[in-house]
């Protein structure tokens, strides 16, 4: 397969319920894409989204705008087909076409993955006019995580672009790593008044993306790393006492109680660093007191 021409028999553009229910969903789509797209980047997905029409890659190539337009996730989110195999395989060509640019792998990863983390951890009972610009995948999240970061055994990539002068530039590509201040924002999620489907796909609740965040920050001297941090402290002691005070019987078989009883024990059974290994024990000894934990 070529990114110039890829197969587009799974758009049955020949099918008029088929062509009208695709451009029904585009208009859920579109607003989604206020934020991390704009300008002839969003026509390009469109185009792509109905027909399965490829970009200009040439065109692009030059393009400086940071925002990019049919980047590996919109690559694959847009696709018509959920099928595991066929995404992945999609997901392997694309990383190894040498017609896109480092920024479309880069910012197709950085789109979904801060969507189904910080983006899903916020409340939107206040605000429900942000709710349709809010990027969710439908409850897709962690299928593309599976199909977009792999099993997480190979972290790095060697990828080969075209440069402006049409020579052949090779660059490592590293899956981005997950923060460990994710873990505050989690924490507010637990004190959402009401849950969206955006909230309700946050990705950490899955085993696979929760195994990328520890991995990620197992051995990160976080509170050391510089002065700011060691400010943080009150704000992870109150994301802690949240994770262990989390009423999971009133919340009942939710996707917050599965998230907060895979926490918890990886929590106790682990290794942290020192400080946050004591900060939880200490949590779970009274001996921290938070005062209006519950308050965002």
């Amino acid at each position: 397969m070529s990114l110039d021409k890829i197969d587009t028999s799974y758009w049955l553009t020949k099918d008029k319920d088929w062509v009208a229910d695709r451009k029904a969903k585009w208009e859920i789509i579109e607003p989604m894409l206020v934020g991390p797209k704009s300008g002839k980047g969003k026509t390009a997905i469109k185009q792509y989204f109905l027909k399965g029409k490829m970009p200009d890659w040439d065109k692009f190539r030059d393009w400086n705008n940071d925002e990019r337009h049919v980047d590996l996730f919109m690559f694959l989110w847009l696709h018509p087909s959920w099928d595991e195999e066929i995404l992945i395989q999609l997901r392997n060509e694309y990383m190894a076409s040498d017609i896109i640019v480092y920024d479309d792998v880069r910012q197709g990863f950085g789109i979904f993955l801060s969507s189904g983390t910080v983006r899903a951890c916020k409340d939107y009972s206040d605000s429900p006019d942000d709710l349709p610009h809010c990027l969710h995948t439908d409850g897709h999240n962690e299928l593309l995580f599976r199909i977009l970061m792999g099993d997480l055994s190979k972290m790095t990539y060697e990828l080969e672009f075209l440069d402006t002068g049409l020579g052949r530039e090779k660059r490592s590509f590293d899956l981005p790593k997950s923060s460990f201040n994710i873990m505050i924002s989690i924490s507010k999620w637990l004190c959402n008044k009401s849950m969206s489907p955006i909230n309700n796909d946050m990705l950490l609740q899955y085993d696979l993306p929760l195994e990328w965040w520890y991995s990620s920050v197992k051995e990160v001297d976080y509170f050391n790393l510089n002065a700011r941090n060691k400010k943080t402290k009150p704000q992870y002691e109150k994301a802690l006492y949240r994770i262990h005070h989390f009423d999971t019987e009133k919340e009942g078989d939710t996707c917050r109680t599965h998230f907060v009883h895979k926490i918890r024990k990886i929590l106790d059974e682990r290794d942290f660093i020192p400080e946050f290994k004591q900060m939880w024990e200490d949590v779970k000894t009274g001996k921290i007191e938070v005062k209006d934990p519950w308050k965002r």
